[in-house]
């Protein structure tokens, strides 16, 4: 089956870094005048220690300020441990600005002294072109350094590397052994690595079983990509019977993390009822919260219900606004604005308006549109009646993929002459979408 989200997880999201305790035993143990007294000594572990207490706020009050100087106190005696917390205290922004460039120093300082964990971030860091130039070639050497000694995360970059032909000639068997590595260390996005590639058969038989397998495994370890993606498993049936209580389930962990596209499917299970009583303002509410993280179709949904005054106070000028925003950007957006004045979606229908809008989307491409083009056209609404170029439309979005197309197609050809299907017929192989608007 075509995935619908065939996407391997980006390599920024594998990117995560946390402050490690020299020794946790013997920080737990320590009290405030202890470490104190011995980072005063000048001893760099001692000065790392109190650095991790202040950061940690275990023994103390949390002080970003104070963690970072003793840190730096500890590090400026080349300690590997104080080094890498740097480098994490720089790239989340923790009481300082956040500074890519200080965090790929400290970061590379610690992977130097032999650190993995710093040296999958630097690897990473490398492919990615944050907080340095763009390296793939030593990118691959510090992930493979770290891979060698067993460091998941870099396992799964290098399997992102060669899914996608990032530093290295595109390999999805070499992906695969290195997802599988890393999920074997326990690896959440690896593991929904391997279920896309399962789902996909890239590398291997598709297989929508063990692509669902792989997926429940990063899900029940709290990815929430995966989560998101075991909901629609559920509600699509791929790779195991449909069940929507269970993607209700699955929706509702991934967004009350805040997973766009999981808030966004959620709303859709509520505003059409789907394994749950229908909830129009419940719908409302996530798809703004899924758009507010991003999820542009979820803005648009919203503003669809928004318009119609359907789970929200109606506000045609507010939802126009976005919508026609929106339709500045995309062939899909200029669909649904052709849709909004075809139907009269919280406006009065406006078939003047709805050719306008649908021909702008059906020539970028929207297949939709096109059909609904064809529609318009064999229909007469808002347009002289034209059965030729009904087909033309028709026959192009049956070639874009569209199933009711093609069956409208056939049935077209039945009503009108050989000549006008023949020129519909070669209007349509010379068809060509226009470019994309810019975003």
């Amino acid at each position: 089956m075509a995935m619908k989200r065939a996407c391997a997880a980006a390599l920024a999201a594998v990117l995560w870094a946390q402050p490690v305790w020299a020794d946790p035993a013997a920080e737990k143990a320590a009290t405030l005048p202890d470490l104190k007294a011995a980072a005063a000594a000048g001893g760099a572990e001692a000065e790392n220690r109190l650095g991790l207490a202040y950061f940690n706020g275990e023994i103390v009050k949390q002080d970003f300020v104070q963690a970072r100087q003793w840190f730096e106190k500890a590090a400026a005696q080349g300690y590997r441990a104080a080094e890498y917390n740097l480098g994490v205290i720089y790239d989340d922004g923790d009481g300082v600005a956040p500074d890519a460039a200080q965090a790929f120093n400290w970061y590379k300082k610690a992977a130097d002294q032999g650190d993995v964990s710093a040296a999958a971030l630097v690897g990473g860091m490398y492919m990615r072109g944050a907080g340095v130039g763009a390296d793939t070639a030593a990118g691959m050497r510090y992930l493979l350094m770290a891979a060698a000694a067993g460091d998941a995360t870099a396992e799964t970059m290098l399997g992102y590397a060669y899914h996608n032909g990032l530093g290295v000639k595109a390999d999805a068997q070499a992906a695969l052994e290195w997802y599988r590595l890393a999920a074997g260390d326990d690896d959440a996005i690896a593991m929904y690595n391997l279920g896309q590639m399962y789902f996909d058969g890239e590398g291997v038989a598709e297989d929508d079983k063990t692509g669902f397998a792989w997926m429940k495994k990063a899900a029940e370890r709290g990815d929430s990509d995966a989560q998101n993606m075991l909901g629609r498993c559920y509600r699509e049936g791929w790779g195991v019977d449909r069940d929507d209580a269970q993607a209700l389930i699955w929706y509702q962990k991934a967004a009350d993390q805040d997973n766009a596209a999981a808030q966004d499917n959620l709303a859709w299970m509520y505003e059409n009822g789907y394994g749950i009583a229908e909830d129009d303002a419940k719908a409302y509410a996530l798809y703004v919260k899924a758009a507010a993280n991003g999820d542009d179709d979820a803005q648009e949904r919203a503003a669809l219900l928004l318009l119609q005054g359907i789970g929200v106070t109606k506000d045609a000028d507010a939802a126009l606004k976005i919508l026609t925003e929106r339709a500045q950007k995309t062939a899909a957006a200029k669909a649904t604005m052709g849709l909004v004045y075809l139907r009269g979606l919280g406006v009065a229908a406006d078939y003047a308006r709805a050719l306008d809008w649908l021909t702008q989307a059906a020539e970028a491409g929207d297949a939709w549109a096109q059909y609904k083009l064809g529609d318009m056209y064999a229909g007469a609404l808002g347009v002289k009646q034209d059965r030729r170029t009904a087909l033309t439309w028709y026959l192009i979005a049956a070639a874009n993929g569209s199933d009711a197309a093609r069956d409208a197609a056939a049935a077209l050809r039945r009503q009108i002459s050989h000549g006008d299907a023949a020129a519909a017929e070669a209007a349509a192989r010379a068809f060509k979408p226009s470019p994309a608007p810019s975003a």
